[in-house]
């Protein structure tokens, strides 16, 4: 069952709706077979849902996280995906409909935050705390309750000053976005997130070579490489980022099991054969890096902490097969 896209109009190519996501579509409805309209929704005031919610046809659930900002596409959702045997009012019972689909906005915003944007709020938000303070300044009452709590008056400004840095803490990544210079470099990000967690994943490789055979680390991680682009912890939306990764340890027989479930990865065996066959244990990690968008690389990563340390180390790895790390 599967829910096939034809795109009418191309989106920003970043911005894609996930789980728990308020997005808002307009759409048109049509029956395939007959090319009847049975729904539309075109007015000012788009439709909105939740990502993932019961509200909407599985088959939306399912379109929705493929398409971008601006995106408008065509939706073809077998019946088992749209009314299943049922049907609906003008939809006869076994069904395939056609959505005519606009993705308006995700979570309010149509576009990605901009540098104006951002020093725009920036500015408010320190006209927010100048007010504060000039009330300080000028109202005994509000000046005594805010010693009773911060001691002075550098004691509450630096209370203002850090609510302020958490407010901006989600734009964090608009600000790494805006700055973004073409297309995002999948390698760099690739290797920016395997930093992130080598204190946990070299320490593993040595303690998993010292008991097999000469291999690699299998890195998987759900998200796709326009996430793991991100230095801190939110996109250029706002929205929070949960970014996990799992780490095996695995030979290269355990490559050609790998081989039979994805096949695709024929296209990295020559170049992880070579590297694992020339790597030095005690300085480098070699490291099969497999991303949830399909982006699949082998990566060379040098040890960090150093070889004695990662021995030392070692002995937390003993036990377990695998590994699993929450980069956020």
């Amino acid at each position: 069952m599967q829910v096939t896209k034809e795109v009418k109009q191309l989106g920003d190519g970043n911005g894609f709706p996930r789980q728990g996501d308020k997005v808002a579509v307009k759409y048109t409805g049509s029956v395939l077979e007959s090319g009847a309209t049975f729904d539309s929704q075109h007015s000012e005031s788009a439709f909105e849902f939740v990502v993932g919610s019961d509200e909407v046809l599985a088959g939306w659930n399912k379109a929705i996280r493929v398409m971008s900002l601006g995106e408008r596409a065509l939706l073809t959702i077998p019946a088992e995906l749209a009314y299943g045997n049922q049907g609906r009012e003008n939809v006869p019972a076994g069904a395939t409909v056609v959505f005519d689909m606009e993705l308006m906005s995700i979570n309010g915003r149509v576009a990605a935050i901009t540098i104006q944007e951002l020093d725009q709020y920036q500015n408010k938000c320190s006209l927010w705390v100048a007010s504060k303070l000039d009330e300080y300044d000028n109202n005994a009452e509000v000046a005594e309750k805010k010693r009773r709590k911060y001691e002075n008056r550098d004691g509450y400004k630096d209370f203002l000053e850090g609510e302020v840095e958490k407010k901006m803490q989600s734009y964090e990544g608009a600000r790494e976005f805006a700055q973004l210079e073409g297309a995002i470099d999948q390698d760099l990000a690739a290797n920016n997130t395997l930093r992130r967690v080598r204190i946990y994943i070299c320490p593993f490789a040595v303690c998993k070579h010292g008991m097999h055979d000469r291999g690699f680390l299998y890195f998987l991680t759900p998200s796709p490489m326009r996430d793991l682009y991100f230095q801190g912890g939110y996109d250029q939306l706002g929205r929070r980022l949960q970014r996990s990764v799992y780490v095996e340890h695995r030979s290269m027989q355990g490559f050609e099991q790998l081989l039979v479930e994805m096949p695709e990865m024929k296209a990295v065996e020559e170049n992880l054969t070579k590297t694992v066959e020339e790597y030095d244990p005690t300085t480098h990690v070699v490291v099969l890096f497999l991303a949830g968008d399909g982006y699949c690389n082998v990566l060379k990563m040098q040890l960090v902490p150093d070889y004695p340390v990662c021995l030392n180390l070692a002995e937390d790895y003993i036990d377990k097969d695998k590994i699993q790390l929450n980069i956020d």
